[in-house]
């Protein structure tokens, strides 16, 4: 008779893609993301805004997968240029309060649960 026993499956660090603390962590990224938009909009003259939002739009062409004029191109350029313009604000927010921005963004980057994964990889 063979027996066999059976591999202990491997203790996770618990921040799986679908884990409360990942939630959690998405939305507080979110906000965060949010607040430097708006800190952005009121802070920026609004000619020299609209240029930049208007820039990073036209730079979502460079995401679109889709050569053709399909539904899901015209999906993909807008999630691109949206992004893009999300990015140009914040960046413009933070560069507004610079201290404060890379305080924050290096407390998101490690807080991240894709970091601590890795750090408990270790």
């Amino acid at each position: 008779m063979v027996t066999t026993t059976r591999p202990r499956p491997a203790s996770g660090s618990g921040l799986g893609s679908d884990s409360g603390y990942t939630r959690v962590w998405r939305t507080a990224g979110s906000v965060t993301g949010a607040v430097w938009v708006m800190i952005a909009i009121l802070q920026t003259p609004r000619l020299p805004l609209a240029l930049l939002v208007v820039f990073g739009a036209v730079s979502g062409l460079l995401v679109v997968r889709s050569t053709d004029s399909t539904e899901r191109g015209g999906r993909e350029y807008a999630a691109g240029a949206g992004a893009a313009a999300a990015l140009v604000l914040v960046t413009v927010g933070i560069g507004h309060h610079l201290g404060d921005g890379l305080t924050v963004a290096a407390l998101l980057a490690g807080s991240s649960p894709a970091v601590i994964r890795w750090v408990a990889r270790g």
